[in-house]
Parts: C-alpha cells; sequence; structure tokens
C-alpha cells in the first residue's frame, strides 16, 4: 500500500515538473520597442489603438528587436434587434483590425488580424445613444490593444 502511493506520487511529480509548460507572464519588460506605427482605417479607433500601444510600449533602449506596425482598422455596424413596431432598440459593432508587423533586426515580417464585437441598445435620446456607442468603440479598442500586445510579446518570444 505505501509503495503504491510512493510509486504514483514520483509518477505525479515527475508528469508535472517535467510537462513542458512555460507560464508567460505578461508584466515582465517587452523584449520590443514600437518604433513605428502607421494606421489606415478608422480614425478614431486608430488614435485610440495608437495611444494605448504607446502607452504600453516601455522605452528600454536596451531591447533589440525593433518593430514597424501597420494597422488597417475596420468597423461594421449591424442591427442587432428590432422591436415589434420596427424600431431598433440594439446594435452590434464589430471591429477588425489587420496588423502586419516587422521586427528590424531579423527582418522577420508577418500579419495577423483581430477582431471584437460588442452591442450597444439604443435610448430615447441620441445623445445617450452616441454616448453608449463611443464607450463601447473605446472599450473594444482598448481589448483591441492589448490583444494585440499579447500577439507581438508571442511572437518576440519566439527569437
Amino acid at each position: 500500500m505505501i509503495k503504491k502511493n510512493a510509486i504514483q506520487l514520483i509518477i505525479i511529480t515527475f508528469l508535472f515538473t517535467a510537462c513542458g509548460f512555460k507560464a508567460v507572464n505578461k508584466n515582465y519588460p517587452l523584449k520590443f520597442d514600437i518604433v513605428n506605427i502607421e494606421t489606415s482605417g478608422e480614425n478614431r479607433i486608430n488614435f485610440l489603438l495608437r495611444n494605448k500601444l504607446i502607452n504600453n510600449n516601455n522605452n528600454n533602449n536596451n531591447n533589440n528587436n525593433q518593430i514597424d506596425l501597420k494597422i488597417t482598422t475596420l468597423k461594421e455596424k449591424q442591427i442587432k434587434e428590432k422591436n415589434i413596431k420596427n424600431e431598433i432598440t440594439k446594435y452590434k459593432i464589430k471591429i477588425i483590425a489587420n496588423v502586419s508587423y516587422q521586427i528590424t533586426p531579423i527582418q522577420k515580417k508577418g500579419n495577423f488580424s483581430i477582431s471584437n464585437s460588442g452591442s450597444y441598445d439604443v435610448n430615447k435620446k441620441y445623445s445617450q445613444t452616441i454616448k453608449n456607442e463611443k464607450n463601447l468603440v473605446s472599450s473594444l479598442t482598448e481589448s483591441l490593444a492589448s490583444e494585440i500586445k499579447n500577439n507581438l510579446i508571442n511572437i518576440a518570444d519566439d527569437f
């Protein structure tokens, strides 16, 4: 009985310590600098993305990898729900960002695409509807910026 438990304990510790799992720590200093960001598409989304990515960029000059980004954004607004009177009650917004990157010292190029979507309610006051839309766009843009940053961290960690 004791021998069986000891063997099980050894096998379990061997499996968990030698599985090759690598925890990704997003809080350590970045291994790259974003040198240039070119944007096209939706101006408001591009402004927010650029500011968020520049703020996330730590300005250490000892980083080897320098990344040039070209971001193309597209905002699609669709009707999500209508009521019995055929009045629009909810809109759905989908933001698509196509990111192409170039890592300067190793001359690696690539691209990836990220999309986020959400919905907002239409209120009786038009100004409140516009405010709901702006809040949704800014929250979707923040999540896009963090996903772009995470993808760039994963790409930079490969080198």
